[in-house]
């Protein structure tokens, strides 16, 4: 689910920023392979969350999911656990700054 919020996330900036043509960088195999339409999506919580990935990625006249193996994205792996560290520690502080340009110099 975590994924699936992530990219979703990321389609809204992009719709957002008024891109038309999008690339995004996933390191969950199954949510790409989902995407694709290579993997079916069994779990139901789950459905809802494809649906509204699938209505977002329309809207742009080119949509790319590439998948990162997870051993290749150590940066964002480090910029997602800062986020979420910071988050913990102060619930009321914004983190999406820090996820779309990562930690200030």
């Amino acid at each position: 689910m975590a994924e699936y919020s992530a990219l979703i996330e990321a389609l809204k900036l992009a719709v957002e920023r008024g891109a038309d043509d999008v690339e995004i960088f996933a390191d969950s195999e199954l949510v790409v392979r989902q995407i694709e339409g290579r993997y079916r999506v069994k779990n139901p919580n789950l459905k809802p969350l494809f649906a509204e990935a699938i209505r977002l990625a329309g809207r742009f006249a080119k949509f790319r999911l590439v998948h990162v193996r997870r051993d290749k994205n150590k940066d964002a792996d480090r910029l997602v656990n800062l986020a979420l560290d910071r988050a913990a520690a102060d619930p009321e502080k914004p983190t999406r700054r820090l996820l779309e340009t990562g930690p200030a110099p």
